[in-house]
């Protein structure tokens, strides 16, 4: 093979099952990296000597090898050096899959000095056995592979993988893998068992959470669990005790439940859904739909996003209310309720008499108000200059250490990357701790916000059976459940009730006085947030004295007329979760964000 590889044409090779000794190894590896036209290589419980890694090492710049799958296989530590540096080697390898593939510590200490040379973008790693020094050098190989974008790392069941993903944390910044898909479980509850097995199961499911942060998780089964529907996460069954079990687990481990069809269809016409898929992260599952096994049960077909979608926020327009000019800004405004009151405003109607002040009042403010665009900061708040140096320092100890070879220099980077995690860690803490010591909770509620790995604002919500993932059709399906709380009143004409007399005395006609709303306006609260119309709250309270005979006589003309702005007329509504299933509409509340100036006039 070694001697006629020359004239090879072969694309892709599948070897099965083998045992090759050192000499037949070496020639292989010689071989197989000699080959001009192969792309993709499969190896599956293929018994290999030292020969062919080290063979493999210092041949791989010729591979033109793009996908290399290695199964069933147990390397010692110098095959496992050199299998880490051939593989780093390899010019043109894209996708790598290892399936229990038994490597040694020095595989990881080897990729982490060799890894910044790999051109691997996407590493699936199965039945990986970790411990405490393999787990940092993965770690910091990992975070080094300069084109590695889609990470599939699924740990034996004996490893929580505790020692690996805190240096994730400390060595990316951030870290070029975009997914990383751990851990994944399958669940089977015999038909008539106890909860037994959803106990045990909520005990894995506590040791997950304990040892890893913010974990992807993806559970499905044949949990054999009838009596649910699981549209409106109602229990129909007439004991109900196994339902609230299952129940009580998914939301004490913050899942959603993706199947809403039924799965087995029994001869008597009764349908339930037995099969479930759950997951932490609904967002990145779409499509589930049944397809037909070969069983009484329905298989559960489903999508999985391998890359997280990073909602960011586009930069906004910041208004640097202290560097106005107050006397410069009142005399624009003052000469706006001048030329207000010249027009005749009682001629005018009321949506016409407002929409001059607001839009003059905007035009005041974007020519008199310096801006300045603000982007979303993703640096966190505790992450302070002193830990950014910290961490430069750290990359060029690296730097240097990988370079040089030299044994004093890693010792030098082990014990900087120590101390920079610790103090991070601090940091972190400190903050912590400063959140829960101040009154003010806004700060603390935004910093919960933040910790949400997957930022898809309302959650998955399940209307008629369909999940809906979507931003608009959330909106209109909240939309609809907040209408239907409300009665409409009928359009038809309504028979008016024969009234004897007025018991209560008349009412007088209500009177706005300017001095009511100058109060108002010097009182507003410049912190709130505007409401539909967009004017700022820090523009009327600058200028109270010139605005309030406007707002006067606009609220005046509004109350003798009976009839509103257009703008007055309209709210930002934003649902509120409250309690129940989140994937329910109806357990949202509306909380509605009105203008202020409609505001003033309902306080006066």
């Amino acid at each position: 093979m070694e001697t006629t590889n020359v004239i090879s044409q072969i694309e892709e090779l599948n070897h099965m099952t083998a045992d090759l000794g050192s000499d037949a190894s070496s020639h292989y590896a010689r071989g197989l990296c000699s080959m001009p036209n192969l792309r993709s290589l499969d190896l599956f419980r293929v018994k290999l000597s030292d020969e062919f890694y080290s063979t493999m090492a210092s041949e791989a710049s010729r591979s033109k090898i793009e996908e290399l799958t290695h199964c069933g296989a147990d390397l010692g530590s110098d095959a496992s050096s050199h299998y880490a540096r051939g593989l780093c080697s390899m010019p043109n390898l894209q996708s790598l899959g290892l399936d229990n593939v038994k490597l040694s510590d020095e595989f990881y200490s080897t990729m982490a000095s060799e890894a910044s040379r790999s051109k691997i973008e996407k590493l699936a790693h199965f039945g990986a056995d970790l411990g405490s020094v393999a787990s940092s050098h993965c770690a910091r190989g990992l975070c080094s592979m300069p084109n590695l974008r889609s990470l599939d790392l699924c740990l034996n069941e004996n490893d929580t993988g505790k020692d690996l993903y805190p240096d994730f944390d400390v060595d990316a910044d951030p870290p070029p893998i975009l997914t990383i898909s751990c851990p994944r479980q399958a669940f089977y509850r015999p038909p008539g068992e106890s909860a037994t097995p959803i106990d045990k199961l909520r005990e894995n499911l506590l040791k997950i959470h304990s040892s890893t942060r913010s974990p992807h998780v993806i559970l499905g089964g044949d949990f054999n669990v009838p009596g649910l529907t699981w549209s409106t996460y109602d229990v129909t069954s007439p004991k109900g005790s196994l339902q609230k079990s299952l129940l009580d687990l998914i939301d004490d481990n913050h899942l959603s439940q993706m199947v809403t069809f039924p799965i087995r269809h029994h001869q008597n016409g009764t349908e339930n859904t037995l099969d479930l898929l759950l997951t932490t992260h609904p967002s990145l599952v779409t499509d589930v739909k049944p397809v037909a096994g070969l069983s009484d049960h329905c298989i559960v077909k489903a999508k999985f996003s391998t890359l997280t979608n990073l909602l960011k926020k586009p930069p906004r327009i910041m208004q640097l209310w202290k560097n106005v000019v107050p006397d410069d800004f009142k005399d624009k405004v003052r000469k706006l309720k001048a030329d207000y009151f010249e027009r005749n405003p009682d001629s005018k109607s009321v949506e016409e008499n407002w929409l001059c002040f607001r839009d003059n009042l905007k035009t005041i403010v974007s020519d008199t108000v310096p801006t300045k665009t603000a982007k979303e900061n993703i640096r966190k708040p505790w992450f302070t200059r002193t830990l950014k140096r910290l961490c430069s320092k750290k990359e060029k100890a690296y730097i240097k250490a990988k370079r040089s070879g030299n044994h004093q220099d890693w010792i030098d980077f082990t014990n900087i990357r120590k101390y920079a995690s610790k103090s991070i860690r601090s940091a972190h803490r400190q903050y912590i701790k400063e959140l829960t010591e101040d009154a003010n909770t806004k700060n603390f509620w935004r910093y919960i916000r933040s910790t949400k790995k997957d930022n898809v604002g309302i959650q998955t919500l399940k209307v008629n059976n369909q999940t809906l993932t979507n931003a608009r059709d959330k909106a209109f399906a909240l939309s609809s459940q907040f209408e239907s709380v409300f009665n409409r009143e009928s359009q038809g004409q309504k028979p008016q009730p024969t009234m004897t007399g007025n018991p209560f005395p008349e009412m007088p006609p209500i009177i706005v006085d300017t001095e009511g709303v100058r109060k108002l306006l010097r009182n507003i609260n410049t912190s709130k947030a505007i409401g539909p119309d967009q004017v700022p709250n820090q523009a009327l309270k600058l200028a109270a004295d010139e605005i309030a005979p406007v707002l006067q006589h606009l609220f005046q003309q509004s109350l003798d007329l009976g009839n509103l702005p257009e703008d007055w007329r309209k709210a930002n509504i934003t649902p509120i979760y409250k309690k129940g299933p989140t994937t329910n509409p109806a357990n949202y509340r509306p909380v509605s964000l009105t203008c202020v100036c409609c505001k003033l006039l309902e306080h006066h």
